[in-house]
């Protein structure tokens, strides 16, 4: 388990949950559902000023368990949400951490593939993919 998360656009940054803290950009996870607690910061911040077009992806991938999931990319950065702390401090790993990629209210997103990866435990890399 990586105790950085990559995220890769046209350039490559890696992010540490210390170095997510300091984001002006934060949001709280009761905002959204009063049954979660901690702090995470919006998928389209991480991502900065791509621009999408349709059929590009993004790829959320754990190198714990193997898991990949491939998403719209408009929709994942519009709503998604990579949570790095809870209550108590940085997320671990019984919470499914050191990042989890979170959408709140996914039934509401009304797209399928979203709704079944709303959350992914253990995301260690985040890549856009260009359509062809």
């Amino acid at each position: 388990m990586s105790d950085q998360l990559i995220v890769v656009t046209s350039q490559t940054n890696a992010f540490t949950q210390e170095e997510l803290a300091s984001r002006p950009d934060l949001v709280e996870l009761e905002v959204f559902q009063s049954s979660r607690t901690g702090i995470a910061v919006p998928v389209s911040a991480l991502l900065g000023s791509v621009e999408s077009q349709d059929g590009d992806e993004l790829v959320l991938t754990s190198s714990v368990d193997g898991f990949c999931a491939t998403l719209p990319l408009t929709a994942a950065a519009e709503v998604g949400l990579i949570w790095f702390a809870g209550a108590d401090g940085p997320l671990t790993k019984e919470q499914g951490g050191p990042f989890r990629f979170f959408i709140p209210n996914a039934a509401e997103c009304k797209t399928a593939v979203l709704d079944n990866c709303a959350n992914v435990k253990f995301v260690d890399r985040i890549e856009v993919r260009r359509k062809g």
